[in-house]
């Protein structure tokens, strides 16, 4: 993978793909994909606003008991025009709450869907640094180690 440099933002390219990655705020080039960043319960996910229940608490609880966690370095559809994924890289039920191998799962997973559906751009926000737990020198040294 080749690491182009830039101030606010990473660019990578593997093969045809270009891959620009920014911080938080910086506004992003028209891409063939865009990519968030997630948790394995989707607590994340900010296209979900808030909305007063319409069940019982007991209800909504005993829906979260048996909810299905994604697997972390997963990716998830979110979207379309252009097509959206989420990253899964995020797990609230461990202690290191993100780990370098879901972060390379999940670029992997996306490199895979992008050669696979002739993606030429993606664009992403520097995965692993909306939680504090990543600086963005580490996620830009994590997403050149691909």
């Amino acid at each position: 993978m080749e690491l182009i440099g830039g101030y606010r933002e990473v660019t990578c390219r593997q093969g045809r793909t270009v891959i620009s990655a920014a911080s938080a705020g910086t506004p992003l080039f028209r891409s063939d994909m865009s990519v968030e960043e997630t948790d394995t319960y989707l607590v994340l996910d900010e296209r979900r606003a808030y909305r007063p229940p319409d069940e019982h608490q007991v209800r909504i609880l005993t829906s979260a008991f048996h909810a299905n966690p994604s697997q972390p370095g997963s990716i998830l559809p979110a979207g379309s025009d252009p097509p959206q994924v989420q990253a899964v890289i995020y797990d609230f039920d461990q202690a290191a709450i993100s780990r370098p191998e879901w972060l390379q799962a999940a670029w992997g997973n996306i490199f895979s869907m992008a050669g696979r559906e002739d993606f030429r751009k993606i664009s992403s926000p520097l995965l692993g640094t909306k939680i504090p737990d990543l600086s963005v020198a580490e996620g830009t040294r994590r997403i050149s180690a691909l």
